[in-house]
């Protein structure tokens, strides 16, 4: 290639410098000296040495500035770079793009973090379906207390230890005991009209919002793989290139450097092949730079930032055949992980609308447990006894006003359902341009 675009180039400027064959058989000759000259004393040396007298038949000689040999000037050099040859430049990782695109979806951090996410809400579902399970307690109790009791009532207070209502005989009020208490209780809920179950199916709905937004960040990750390998192939091509054409702008240079030199072209024309060769050289240097931050793009495209990778040359794939716009428009609404994960997001408000609603209705538990109770180490004149019970019970709680707090956090999941649907279609909307905007842009 660089043989064929520099062969008439290099042709069309030697004929060019050197003249048209017409003009060449239309200079005359010079004449032979005449004794007339001899006469005025002009030897052949003498007309060689000046220039000769002008008439018919007779050529100036050329000035003195033109003979001139061509003052020697530094043939500009290649920046001192790697060649774009990148076997010779770097040590790094040949890699192929389905390669690339594996590792990829193995290392890099931002998928890595979308996968702990995920877990993280598969981790919320087993929280919420813990409200399935019997609650099992184990208490035990140690305090040294006085025995002073009384039949008055009273609200029980937290932290207050509680007295019975009579006084054994010998006690007097400054005295103390050691009192103990183990006890085992379980509790499970029997019916609780739904917050159980809509708790669970947010959780469950969370874990599809993170798999989508898990999916979504892995379609960035392949794209930014595959654009940045192609860029890599393209910014190859463009060092060729920018090489090629300083080679050219090189020889067009020495070109017009010979023809000023021999007094063919005037020196305003090697001064612009000088020119045009620097601004090869700053398009040869930017073309490289170029080439090392798309390698550099490969790197961090597959989570490895500061190792080195380089795409390997092999055969693009065909193109795949272009689907029709409603095709393409039918598949990306089915398929994109944007709009998927708003709708689960919007069953996720579903569900928590529906737990909201059941903290209206009662909630019915089942209660069992065991304990015994005592003192150990009595003072003198006491003796140590402990007492066993047992108890099995249900427990109903009707919510009868709560200060309107249901029905407001009902209202704001609510605007919450209205918001995320409005979302929803801009979103959709966005896609269907996004999706025709790349069908016209693939078919043209």
């Amino acid at each position: 290639m660089r043989k064929a675009l520099r062969s008439p180039l290099l042709l069309t400027l030697t004929l060019a410098l050197a003249g048209s064959p017409g003009q060449a058989s239309a200079a005359p000759a010079p004449a032979e000296p005449t004794p007339a000259d001899d006469e005025a004393g002009e030897s052949p040396e003498n007309a060689a040495e000046g220039p000769a007298e002008s008439g018919e038949g007779r050529i100036q000689d050329p000035p003195e500035k033109a003979r001139k040999e061509p003052e020697a000037r530094p043939e500009p050099e290649l920046p001192e770079h790697e060649s774009s040859t990148v076997d010779e430049r770097i040590n790094a990782k040949r890699m192929r793009l389905p390669e690339a695109i594996r590792l990829a979806l193995e290392q890099h951090p931002q998928i890595m973090a979308a996968s702990e996410r995920t877990k993280a809400a598969r981790a919320r579902v087993g929280q919420a379906k813990s409200a399935y399970m019997p609650r099992v307690d184990t208490y035990l109790q140690y305090l040294r207390a006085s025995e002073n009791g009384s039949l008055a009532s009273f609200h029980s207070v937290p932290g207050m230890a509680r007295v019975g209502g009579s006084i054994r005989d010998g006690v007097r009020w400054n005295d103390s005991f050691n009192n103990f208490l183990a006890a085992v209780v379980a509790q499970q809920a029997i019916y609780d009209f739904g917050r159980t179950q809509g708790a669970v199916g947010a959780a469950e709905a969370a874990v599809k919002v993170a798999r989508m937004e898990e999916e979504l960040i892995e379609q960035i990750v392949v794209f930014d793989v595959v654009s940045s390998f192609y860029e890599v192939r393209n910014a190859r091509e463009n060092v060729r290139v920018a090489e090629e054409a300083l080679v050219n702008a090189r020889a067009i240079f020495e070109l017009a450097e010979a023809g000023v030199g021999a007094g063919l072209r005037p020196e305003s024309e090697q001064a612009r092949a000088e020119a045009d060769v620097a601004g090869a050289e700053v398009a040869m240097i930017q073309a490289r730079l170029s080439l090392d931050v798309s390698r550099a793009r490969v790197a961090n495209a597959l989570g490895a930032t500061g190792e080195s990778f380089e795409p390997a040359d092999e055969e693009l794939p065909p193109p795949a055949p272009l689907p029709t716009v409603t095709e393409s428009i039918d598949e990306a609404l089915a398929k994109r992980p944007e709009l998927r994960a708003l709708e689960y997001q919007q069953e996720i408000l579903g569900q928590n609308l529906r737990a909201t609603k059941a903290k209206q209705r009662p909630r019915i538990d089942a209660i069992t447990g065991v304990n015994t109770r005592g003192q150990f180490l009595p003072t003198a004149g006491q003796d140590p006894y402990a007492r066993f019970n047992w108890h099995v019970g249900l427990v109903v709680q009707i919510p009868v006003f709560q200060g309107m707090r249901v029905r407001r956090e009902k209202e704001e999941i609510q605007a919450q359902i209205r918001a995320l649907e409005s979302q929803h279609r801009a979103v959709r909307e966005a896609v269907m341009l996004e999706i025709r905007q790349a069908v016209a842009f693939v078919a043209a």
